[in-house]
């Protein structure tokens, strides 16, 4: 068919047909560029999954005021994992001020006195943990204090 389409010299190179000989030294380049644009289309592929970085979420403030005259320890405990850990612990003397930044969630909050011979003097029910959801980008104030405990202006 070739042979007779060339003999005729109506057809070929002119008419936009390629020859057979032409045709099998072109095919390793078209493969091997079909070849690099079928990876490249893949790693684009992979790339656009993975997307930007994603920004973390703001962190919640807790700013934990002991308004007593004894040391406290405060203890956030994440409320839905197992953990026996303490996420975050901040340990106050008398009329300290700490601020914490906790990420977002539903915390385990466990104070109780500290101090050296005070927790005989300060009765702390047991099992009186608190539950609190922190949103990030809110502040939050967590209050220490006791009974006989005396707030003076301006601490």
């Amino acid at each position: 068919m070739w042979a007779g389409l060339a003999r005729e010299g109506r057809r070929g190179w002119d008419s936009g047909m390629i020859s057979p000989l032409a045709a099998r030294r072109i095919w390793p380049f078209v493969r091997a560029w079909a070849q690099r644009g079928a990876v490249l289309v893949v790693v684009l592929g992979f790339a656009a999954c993975a997307g930007p970085a994603r920004k973390s979420a703001p962190a919640a403030l807790v700013q934990v005021e002991n308004h007593s005259g004894y040391a406290w320890q405060v203890d956030f405990f994440n409320r839905e994992t197992a953990a026996k850990d303490a996420v975050a612990s901040a340990q106050l003397g008398p009329r300290e001020r700490r601020r914490l930044a906790l990420a977002p969630g539903v915390y385990r909050v466990r104070s109780r006195v500290a101090g050296a011979g005070e927790t005989e003097r300060v009765w702390v029910p047991p099992g009186a943990d608190a539950e609190v959801e922190l949103q990030g980008g809110r502040t939050y104030v967590w209050p220490l204090g006791t009974l006989l405990s005396v707030e003076t202006p301006g601490s």
